[in-house]
């Protein structure tokens, strides 16, 4: 069994014209797509200029470097077959490869000593890579090796080994600078180079040097790979004019989707917390421990509020990558689609996130399911889900916010995550119990419960659950006891 995956819209085709017409769904943006006159013009020079004008007009309004990314997809869009090397120049442009804290590092220098650019090229970002370029040069040519075969563990080692340097070793100034710096910058990019080591020991992966375009790829500037690594992209990368011509549709329909939804937003925002005055969850949490609590229903209307804020939140910002990738060529399916229609546990982390749900599965559940329980199915599916949803969760986010330890030393930091790997084993503990469920009743319960009764529950288990990421699990707990009695 594998994990839960859905087929969103993106991924399907148009019905084929013998079969019987079925009646048509509104679409606030209809399905240009399918249209073979649209997808014909889109296939001319002067269609692909019309969806670059739209597409270029809407983005502006969204993203201050609007008029760099335009010039490469456009560039994609006219010569697809240096896409690599697009993807390699968008990379060297727009990817700041420094994204650490530099406010948190800038201590360990001597007083009244500021970073140099030089200084952090020479001593932070060549090692770096030179390294990665070792690292998948053996991956390519050694594929018995360790690094081939347990690319992530080697990461892991190497970055553990990065992060204790640089918290213990007897350095002082600019080499604990640059230590730190060089092992915040591993940590981030190390989902990435997984992706890359994995691609790169399948004898079919992508030269070196274009590898690295797909490390923090110029329309996605964030830790989680979204897409996947080339492998990934190599499968979902348009093939023939038609396919390109119904990809870039796609992205033009949804930079205009994710335009509409910064309105809704906006009028979302002031009517809830402007209008309505609905408090934050963490101003409602203290208001509880300081003995203030705030109205009873204020501190039930809080927590979905805040969920739906998120989720309008993580759209918006991934929806405009992915339109980007889309005008690049690349068929890659939205990363969040309809959380709220979900009916069980496991299909709302699917939908919320899906590419940080591909990564937990890629990195971990495969791992684990493959040498795990193999003549215990339902405990190897179990026990495979949990591993992901609460180790790799946990895992994730405890590097993705690494530079704390150097501000707090690794111990403390390590301490501080207490209350999130609690979240996490119970949020895997959820999720897992959802995996092994029977869907059989799916479909078959009836209107209300399919539609309002099993999303409101699973909505209700994510505003719960995520009262542990604000609070410690004693005071999580006390504060949940308060939402439940009043007391």
């Amino acid at each position: 069994m594998q994990p839960e995956i859905l087929t969103l819209p993106d991924a399907q085709t148009p019905q084929a014209p013998a079969q019987p017409r079925t009646p048509r769904k509104f679409r606030l943006i209809p399905r240009f797509e399918t249209d073979p006159a649209i997808v014909n013009f889109a296939q001319t020079v002067r269609g692909k200029l019309v969806l670059l004008a739209i597409f270029g007009l809407t983005l502006s309004m969204l993203d201050a470097q609007w008029w760099i990314k335009l010039a490469l997809v456009s560039c994609m869009a006219f010569a697809p077959k240096m896409r690599n090397l697009f993807l390699l120049i968008g990379a060297i442009l727009l990817t700041d490869i420094l994204s650490f804290e530099g406010g948190q590092l800038t201590r360990f220098l001597p007083s009244g000593t500021a970073p140099s650019r030089w200084n952090d090229l020479l001593w932070v970002v060549l090692p770096f890579v030179l390294l990665s370029a070792g690292l998948m040069w053996v991956a390519t040519n050694y594929r018995e090796s360790v690094i081939a075969r347990r690319p992530l563990l080697s990461l892991l080692a190497i970055c553990g080994v990065s992060i204790s340097l640089a918290c213990y070793a007897p350095l002082t100034g600019f080499p604990r600078y640059a230590v730190w710096a060089f092992a915040i910058t591993f940590s981030g990019y190390l989902w990435f180079l997984a992706y890359a080591l994995t691609d790169c020991a399948s004898g079919r992966g992508q030269k070196i040097p274009y590898q690295f375009g797909a490390f923090r790829p110029f329309w996605a500037l964030g830790v989680v790979p979204v897409p996947k690594g080339w492998g990934h992209w190599r499968r979902i990368e348009a093939k023939t004019p038609e396919d390109l011509a119904v990809t870039m549709i796609k992205g033009v329909k949804l930079i205009v989707w994710c335009l509409l939804l910064v309105f809704v937003n906006r009028c979302y925002g002031f009517i809830v917390y402007e209008k309505l005055r609905i408090p934050y969850p963490s101003d409602c949490l203290q208001a509880m421990l300081a003995g203030r609590p705030l109205p009873f229903a204020m501190n039930w209307a809080s927590w979905p509020a805040d969920l739906l804020a998120e989720i309008l939140s993580i759209a918006i910002r991934t929806h405009a990558f992915i339109a980007t990738c889309r005008m690049g060529g690349f068929r890659a399916l939205r990363n969040t689609y309809a959380p709220l229609a979900s009916r069980t546990i496991a299909e709302y982390w699917n939908r919320y996130y899906y590419y940080f749900k591909e990564l937990l599965v890629d990195m971990f559940f495969y791992p684990t399911f493959i040498r795990c329980f193999k003549r215990r199915p339902r405990l190897r599916l179990f026990f495979a889900t949990f591993v992901a949803a609460g180790f790799g969760n946990t895992l994730y986010h405890f590097l993705f916010h690494i530079s704390t330890a150097s501000r707090f030393g690794l111990l403390s930091y390590i301490s501080s995550y207490r209350g999130y790997l609690f979240y996490s084993l119970l949020l895997a503990l959820g999720i897992s119990i959802s995996q092994i469920r029977s869907r059989k009743s799916l479909g078959s319960r009836g209107w209300l419960r399919e539609r309002v009764i099993a999303p409101a529950c699973v909505v209700s288990f994510y505003c719960f659950v995520h009262v542990f990421v604000v609070a410690s699990p004693w005071d999580g707990m006390r504060y949940l006891a308060y939402l439940c009695t009043g007391r």
